[in-house]
This record gives structure tokens, sequence and C-alpha cells, in this order.
């Protein structure tokens, strides 16, 4: 079995067979890598998109944020800007909410979204959840990219 969003080696190099899966996981950034020659490693999704659409993008983003899916179906151009709007919400905010942080200052929620490196004010709010809801109703902006 060959799971789908691989790459298979048709050549025989350094005692690697013939119809097995080419590359492997690293395991520092999680992206699944090709050995290509001697001194090129490449990232096995950059490849997978090169070969279905014959460029190479700035990024290539995974949709479902699964870095091993390499499935051409879950793959997508992106620049830096758009890869990260589709990132999951940070660990480390005291809010827990993408988009939403505490004015300590004011001793107010406020809500902001990121649009090519900008930062847009959504407002400033008593309850966490209403600086939310204004995050929410303004990730119209990211458009496929979206991800809260």
């Amino acid at each position: 079995y060959i799971p789908e969003g691989r790459l298979i080696r048709r050549n025989s190099t350094r005692g690697s067979r013939v119809g097995v899966v080419a590359g492997c996981l690293n395991k520092g950034s999680g992206y699944r890598q090709i050995a290509i020659g001697d001194n090129l490693t490449v990232l096995e999704h950059r490849l997978i998109f090169f070969w279905h659409h014959g460029f190479w993008p700035d990024m290539t983003d995974h949709i479902n944020m699964d870095r091993t899916d390499n499935r051409i179906e879950n793959l997508r151009a992106a620049t830096n800007s758009t890869n990260q709007m589709n990132v999951k919400v940070r660990t480390f905010t005291k809010s827990g909410l993408k988009g939403v942080h505490w004015d300590s200052i004011r001793g107010l929620w406020i809500a902001k979204i990121k649009i090519n490196g900008n930062h847009i004010f959504l407002g400033r709010f008593k309850e966490k959840l209403d600086a939310y809801d204004a995050r929410k109703k303004a990730q119209y902006i990211h458009g496929e990219f979206a991800r809260l």
C-alpha cells in the first residue's frame, strides 16, 4: 500500500529500492523531504505542487494544516501573508482566541486582523467574546485562507 500524496522511487540509489516511498519525515519541521542528488533536498509538497502545476509558488499551503498530507487537492499556492492566515491560534495567547488580546492599560479586550503585514484594529471590548465576534465578522477578509 502506497499512500496518495507520496512520491515513489523509480530508480534504485544508495540501497533504496524501486517502488518504495521516496524521502523521509524531517522531525524538526514536520514536513516530508526528498533528497535529489548529493546536495539538494526539496520539500515533498513543493515538488508535488510543481509537478502538477508547472511553477514554484512563493509558498505552498496545506489546506488542512497537516504537513504530511501532500495530496494535490490539499495543496495551494500561497504567499507568506496568505499562508499565515491559515494557522491555528497560538498556544501562548492569553485569550486563547485568534485575533483577540488583552489591553492591560485600558482593561479591555482588543480585536485585530492582519492583512499583508498590516494590523487592522477592530475595536476594544469589555467582554472577550464580543471582541472575538468582531474578529469573526472580519474573517471574510482572509477569503479562502480564512481560519479561526
